[in-house]
């Protein structure tokens, strides 16, 4: 099992730079610009999608941020809310953080496919070179969200990346922090999550 690191304090902050020294030689390079598309998770401004959004602004980088509770794939392509975040800032990268709703929708598993496509689809059609999207955390007390969650995941495990997407589960990125309502976290949390992606995978983001 992978041990990530939990970046507090001096010692931490040595941690983050020196692998994110390592991130600016993968041979990929920093975003222009970047769109973050999340849920509940990236809603609040101490929440996961803020806290990127912060870090990734603090790097000299111009961010967008779209996180609406209780949403997803869908509602995000026929609410239009989509298409609006890429006229406004047409971004170099996507950081997407959806899939926890949509396991309450219960799709079947080619129409769910098929929203993912026209989502990719749309980010491509704005311009967008690179897309990250961050799979359902866990669900704790409720075994059948659970297991929704973990379908979800897999399908988009098993699709996105054939559409050139980076998928990265964020089930065990999360497993040991613990919720306040079962789904979400705390301040600390979030925080403790944020800095865990910016180690990696997304340290190349603000290397």
């Amino acid at each position: 099992m992978k041990a990530w690191p939990v970046i507090l304090g001096i010692g931490g902050i040595v941690l983050l730079s020196q692998l994110r020294t390592t991130a600016a030689g993968n041979g990929k390079t920093r975003p222009a610009s970047v769109l973050i598309l999340g849920d509940s998770h990236s809603e609040a401004s101490y929440a996961l999608g803020g806290r990127l959004a912060s870090e990734i602004e603090a790097a000299g980088i111009p961010v967008s941020l779209e996180g609406h509770r209780n949403r997803g794939v869908e509602w995000y392509l026929t609410s239009g809310t989509l298409a609006s975040a890429l006229s406004d800032l047409p971004p170099d990268l996507a950081i997407v953080q959806l899939g926890g709703r949509d396991a309450v929708e219960v799709y079947e598993e080619m129409d769910y496919k098929e929203l993912l496509l026209a989502f990719v689809e749309q980010l491509r059609q704005a311009g967008t070179n690179t897309i990250v999207w961050l799979s359902p955390t866990k669900h704790e007390g409720s075994t059948w969200s659970q297991t929704q969650r973990r379908e979800i995941a897999r399908w988009q495990a098993e699709y996105l990346p054939s559409l050139g997407v980076e998928v990265f589960d964020q089930y065990p990125v999360t497993l040991d922090l613990p919720t306040v309502d079962g789904v979400h976290y705390g301040p600390i949390q979030y925080q403790v999550w944020a800095e865990r992606l910016l180690a990696d995978p997304l340290a190349w983001v603000i290397a």
